[in-house]
């Protein structure tokens, strides 16, 4: 399977970095997590065709994770697409989708091809293909809400666990603390993907230790992160740091 991380960037609008929106591909299938503001364009330098994206699962509903959305759809109609699309948002987010699809005049009998949303629910398990399925769990990274929310039940922000064929890969989205990158503990990782830029880099060599994953790609990046994440690498040990890869935009992996 492969990964393609097709931007890198945090919420901070960058030109360095687009924002993150990451593809995980099978042998027959493309699922998208995520796609805020400039996904599209994110997309065409990674040189991913827009229609070959079989499905978007989205996190949260931050712009830098889901304000591309609509205009990523328009970019699907423009160049033609036919096959269906599916989104995959959270049930409690559902009708919250709808409206902000409608805001931006996606209308889903006006695209040309079919959309299909499907919601998901926490701790459940997820099949979105033969090749493909997921568990999400809630995060602490939308708590600081709660007292302005006029509808709590709309703070979801998720982590998942994927299965990509044969690999088991961790995403742990946007965080709130150090323990959102011990959701899924008990599991063996192939490949372990944690932002940073919400959670003190110091406290990562104590998790990837007691996590133990294959390989750790770190993304969701700020451009002021950059020189004090090449110093906390540069203090590791070489046996944790050689599994460690920063990722920047249209990097692709295969694992």
């Amino acid at each position: 399977m492969k990964i393609t991380f097709a931007g890198t960037g945090s919420g901070k609008t960058s030109l360095k970095r687009y924002h993150t929106s990451t593809l995980f591909s099978s042998a027959e299938f493309n699922l998208l997590l995520d796609a805020g503001d400039g996904v599209s364009r994110a997309l065409m330098n990674s040189q991913i065709d827009f229609n070959s994206i079989d499905a978007i699962l989205f996190s949260h509903f931050h712009p830098d994770h889901l304000n591309g959305i609509s205009s990523l759809l328009i970019q699907m109609k423009m160049n033609k697409r036919q096959k269906p699309l599916r989104l995959l948002v959270h049930s409690n987010l559902y009708s919250s989708f709808i409206k902000f699809l409608e805001i931006g005049y996606v209308f889903k009998e006006r695209m040309g091809f079919d959309i299909n949303i499907l919601t998901y629910s926490t701790d459940s398990f997820f099949r979105v293909n033969k090749d493909i399925a997921f568990i999400s769990r809630e995060n602490s990274h939308l708590i600081k809400y709660e007292t302005s929310a006029e509808d709590s039940s709309l703070l979801v922000s998720s982590s998942f666990l994927l299965f990509v064929e044969s690999k088991r890969i961790f995403c742990s989205g946007d965080i709130g603390s150090e323990e959102d990158l011990y959701l899924f503990e008990n599991e063996k990782f192939d490949a372990f993907i944690t932002e940073v830029t919400h959670i003190d880099i110091a406290l990562l060599k104590k998790v990837l230790l007691r996590i133990n994953p294959e390989s750790v790609y770190i993304n969701h990046l700020s451009d002021e992160s950059q020189e004090e994440l090449q110093l906390w690498l540069s203090s590791l040990p070489v046996s944790l740091r050689e599994r460690i890869f920063v990722t920047f935009d249209a990097m692709s992996v295969t694992i």
